[in-house]
């Protein structure tokens, strides 16, 4: 299987999806996906993250989070039936599983030869434990940090299945000698858990509402609205929690992902207010603007 997936891609020199979906359809099919959803069934996807988030989405249905991973995201599921042209694929088929008392749905991104499970992320930005040189990353190491409920999420699909083997497609951006480029992470991933974890999950998505992770309050969609006694104040990270570690890892990543996205959406301001002004200092009540040879200075005034 890795041997298949290494051939095609020796065969790229970079990641391109410019040409392939456009931006309207990604963001209809998206809506469709979830407006589609039972409410009278958990999905597993559900049983990963703030068990609130349910109540908010069926009480604010007209609230949605569509952002650019997302529609980079529906880009990148194209790749994967070019590798495995000659096999067996389901996409996006929705599996329905009753335990116990509960059914759960989920819609792994394909299954391939009803063996194999690949799951597609797609991340702002994602960080190494060592330097590497390549946009092509096959992580036998290790070296890629991963957020662990992409992991989860994985194997408990190769449970649900009784399958044993996964991979994780990661689509990101990260730092090749210095400048920042996309890069495309591929993990082996063997099952590790059991039926019973499926249930203690399910179990603690039923009686516990807390959010799991501390960063998603902060970048919730929801986070205004909501009236769960258990949210977590966006503007603040608790270093005493037991999970520390994985806590700060996250709020580092995404902090950094955010700071360079902010300095790349910087440049391009800064690029069309000098081509605005077409080299001409500018002022008005608010800002006085100085254009220099390479760079602008946007001063804001005193009210």
């Amino acid at each position: 299987m890795m041997s298949l997936i290494k051939r095609f891609l020796k065969t790229k020199r970079t990641l391109n999806f410019h040409s392939m979906l456009n931006k309207e359809n990604i963001i209809k099919a998206y809506r469709d996906l979830m407006l589609n959803r039972n409410d009278n069934i958990i999905h597993l996807t559900e049983l990963l993250y703030c068990p609130y988030k349910k109540t908010l989405k069926q009480k604010y249905p007209d609230i949605q989070n569509i952002n650019l991973d997302i529609l980079e995201g529906y880009r990148f599921e194209e790749l994967i039936p070019k590798i495995f042209a000659n096999c067996k694929i389901s996409h996006n088929k929705t599996y329905k599983i009753k335990i116990d008392n509960e059914i759960i749905a989920f819609t792994p991104d394909f299954v391939i030869n009803d063996s194999v499970v690949i799951e597609c992320k797609n991340t702002s930005y994602i960080y190494f434990t060592k330097a590497i040189d390549d946009w092509l990353i096959v992580d036998n190491e290790n070296i890629a940090i991963v957020p662990k409920q992409y992991i989860t999420q994985l194997m408990l699909y190769l449970t649900l299945l009784k399958l044993d083997l996964g991979y994780l497609f990661i689509l990101s951006n990260t730092r090749i000698n210095n400048k920042l480029s996309k890069v495309l992470v591929i993990k082996e991933v063997k099952n590790q858990l059991t039926i019973d974890d499926v249930r203690n999950l399910i179990k603690a998505f039923k009686e516990d509402i807390k959010p799991r992770y501390e960063w998603e309050c902060k970048y919730c969609q929801f986070y205004n609205v909501c009236d769960n006694e258990h949210k977590f104040n966006a503007s603040s990270i608790n270093i005493d929690s037991e999970n520390n570690l994985d806590i700060l890892l996250d709020e580092y990543m995404l902090a950094k992902s955010n700071l360079n996205e902010y300095k790349n959406k910087v440049k391009v301001l800064e690029a069309k207010i000098k081509q605005t002004l077409n080299d001409e200092n500018y002022e008005n009540d608010k800002y006085k603007v100085i254009v220099e040879k390479r760079k602008i200075k946007v001063e804001k005034k005193m009210l």
